[in-house]
């Protein structure tokens, strides 16, 4: 049972200038939003696909490879084609995590995994203009959207800040919004650092991954006006499920080339 009905889908048009591989991924990408799953939806064979559609194993093969480089699906050696929980996309030049995922209406479930006291390591103690083994509290929380795990969060906090949170809140609320209303500054400034590695064996635990898999990671720092730092920490998210974009302003990129420059030909040496 694939959950997927193909008696119920349009018949392909081979008169059409659209391919037909792109026709087919059309009405698979309509099926799966009608499906109205998250993820685990399996979806039709490639001869499933043949005969309903009259067309080649090749052709369902370069529609499934559409669905999948748009990170619809996911192929399972042995097992089938699949779909995949919807990417999450965040717009962190605009609003916070969790507001975005209150505008696009994805349910969003911090599971609290961590909250203690330590000491300030040296990164630690420089981000937050710290001595060195200085009081800090630390706070990790796996990210549930749609019923899936996205990511880790990792939040450290000063003494004076993070004494002062409490436990219950952490449970449910957003960080940065409850060091807002403790302290009575805004947050005026984010500093952010990315990168990417592999899972290791707990993150692969905690967001249902392979170890190895590829997971994006940003560090970030938070300031009030008076530019002080007030939150510094990182997040860890699925490679597969999240994509994040920036808008930098409209001020002129600077520089010569803003100009239309040409870059020199490399140069090649002889022996």
């Amino acid at each position: 049972m694939t959950g997927i009905d193909l008696a119920t889908l349009d018949d392909l048009d081979p008169q059409s200038l659209r391919p037909l591989y792109q026709q087919l991924a059309d009405r698979l990408v309509r099926a799966i939003a009608a499906a109205g799953v998250v993820s685990g939806l399996r979806l039709p064979s490639e001869a499933e696909c043949v005969r309903r559609f009259g067309v080649s194993r090749l052709t369902v093969r370069q529609a499934m490879g559409v669905l999948e480089a748009d990170g619809l699906v996911r192929r399972v050696a042995g097992r089938g084609t699949f779909a995949v929980p919807r990417p999450v996309e965040h717009d962190m030049s605009a609003s916070s995590f969790e507001e975005d995922m209150i505008e696009t209406q994805m349910a969003v479930e911090p599971r609290l995994l961590s909250w203690k006291a330590g000491d300030a390591t040296e990164p630690v103690a420089r981000a937050l203009r710290l001595p060195v083994g200085a009081a800090v509290w630390r706070l990790e929380r796996l990210r549930i959207v749609d019923g899936a795990p996205l990511g880790l969060e990792v939040r450290i906090l000063a003494e004076s800040i993070g004494a002062k949170l409490k436990l219950d809140g952490l449970q449910i609320e957003p960080v940065f919004a409850m060091v807002q209303r403790i302290t009575g500054r805004k947050l005026h400034r984010i500093e952010h650092m990315v990168g990417c590695h592999g899972a290791d064996e707990r993150e692969a635990r905690l967001l249902d991954v392979p170890r190895g898999a590829p997971l994006l990671w940003r560090e970030h720092t938070y300031f009030d006006a008076e530019g002080e730092p007030m939150i510094h920490g990182h997040n860890i998210f699925r490679g597969d499920r999240y994509r994040f974009r920036f808008e930098t302003g409209t001020q002129p990129i600077r520089g010569r080339l803003a100009e239309s420059t040409v870059l020199p030909p490399r140069q090649t040496g002889t022996a």
